[in-house]
């Protein structure tokens, strides 16, 4: 939205500037036409992005006014990773149009290699045929936010590909081993003492080149998600045993006839 605030833009220029794929952009962009943020404009046949006043306002209300918004986007370090991710779904239907795919022959099946979108493809034609698709790695604030991103970004092309090929793909589902990495430099001292740390059915702790600033290595993406969530859980922990404390004090304490405080019955 910053970028669509400084110039009328084409979702194809705010990929090339951001550096993420045209699927990617192309998410957020329907998420903020939806909410209202953002409008489409026609020009010379070409579609370009214009920040409606409600988008305007809304970066208004975050601080981020044209003068430090490029500078804030290139000092902001994502704080999570999503890595090694492979979505793979049943093929009901073969591709009915010959493919130019790059060809490897398998024992007893053959798959087809491509990359569509930025997103690599792979066909497996066997006895229950396949596809896979591995997107590339990429960083944000949220695991949940980047699993979405990456599911639509590959059910974006996995349409794409049944209207060009004249194929029928199933449900995607996620396989075993994707990586979901949360930055910590606590991590890169353990990594710095101990190489890499691995955790049995939970992760690991690494330090990976060429930044190595540590990272937590989840296998689920509940797990990061509740580690970066921790630092919220702990601040209502400590609230809620102030308010304890403070109550405790507050109690009245019991009395005898006399006027004296009877300490047996506190």
């Amino acid at each position: 939205m910053v970028s669509i605030d400084q110039k009328h833009s084409t979702q194809a220029q705010i990929a090339f500037e951001l550096k993420i794929s045209k699927p990617h952009v192309s998410y957020y962009v329907k998420k903020a036409i939806r909410i209202g943020y953002v409008k489409e404009l026609f020009r010379d046949k070409i579609r370009v992005l214009e920040l409606k006043q409600e988008g305007k306002n809304f970066l208004d209300q975050y601080g981020c006014n044209k003068q430090s918004s490029s500078t804030h986007i290139e000092n902001q370090l994502p704080i999570c990773c999503a890595e090694n991710i492979r979505f793979k779904a049943h093929v009901y239907k073969l591709p009915s149009k010959p493919l130019d795919w790059n060809k490897i022959e398998m024992n007893n099946w053959t798959q087809y290699n491509n990359v569509v979108d930025d997103i690599k493809v792979h066909i497996n034609n066997g006895k229950v045929p396949s596809i896979e698709f591995i997107p590339s790695p990429i960083n944000g604030v949220n695991p949940w936010e980047l699993a979405g991103v990456l599911y639509y970004d590959c059910s974006e092309v996995a349409r794409k590909l049944e209207q060009l090929l004249d194929m029928e793909i199933g449900r995607l589902e996620i396989e075993p081993g994707a990586e979901w990495v949360v930055y910590d430099p606590v991590a890169k001292l353990i990594s710095k003492h101990n190489g890499q740390v691995t955790v049995d059915q939970l992760g690991k702790i690494n330090a990976s080149k060429p930044l190595r600033r540590g990272e937590l290595e989840y296998f689920d993406p509940r797990f990061a998600a509740e580690y970066l969530a921790m630092p919220r859980r702990i601040s209502n922990i400590e609230k809620l045993l102030e308010d304890l404390v403070k109550k405790g004090n507050e109690t009245p304490k019991a009395k005898t006839n006399n006027g004296e405080v009877n300490e047996h019955e506190l």
